[in-house]
């Protein structure tokens, strides 16, 4: 008798993805002697009424900084892969926010090579300097 022999086939793709909505509340309370309504605080990340955040607004600027996709067809993309319209401005904005964030290590960056004195030359393709390629 033989052992168990299979075949295998794999087959890949990617699971069905949508933008995920978490609404968060803040319970307002009315005080029953003096009548002042109160609000809870919402946590400092939820700032705003709708607001996109970390991971959506990654793909936006991935898309239009890293691949250089044009504004409006940035926004068509998260629209027809993610079924969520976004406008130009929001696109904008998000890449906005994410050169402030690393506004610090481009600075570090610079000081570094500031204080070497020496180019560094990290395309592998070399630079012509006074007619001598630099490797």
């Amino acid at each position: 008798m033989l052992g168990r022999n299979y075949e295998k086939r794999q087959l890949f793709d990617l699971p069905p993805v949508q933008v995920e909505v978490t609404e968060r509340q803040a319970e307002i309370k009315e005080c029953p002697i003096c009548h002042i309504l109160t609000t809870a605080d919402f946590p400092p990340e939820v700032s705003q009424p709708v607001q996109y955040v970390e991971r959506l607004k990654a793909q936006m600027v991935y898309f239009h900084q890293q691949h250089f996709v044009p504004l409006k067809r940035t926004a068509e993309i998260i629209e027809n892969l993610y079924g969520q319209r976004v406008s130009e401005g929001t696109i904008v904005e998000n890449c906005h926010q994410v050169a402030q964030q690393v506004q610090p290590i481009y600075q570090a960056i610079e000081a570094e090579l500031q204080a070497t004195g020496e180019p560094t030359h990290f395309d592998e393709t070399g630079e012509w300097v006074e007619k001598a390629l630099l490797q």
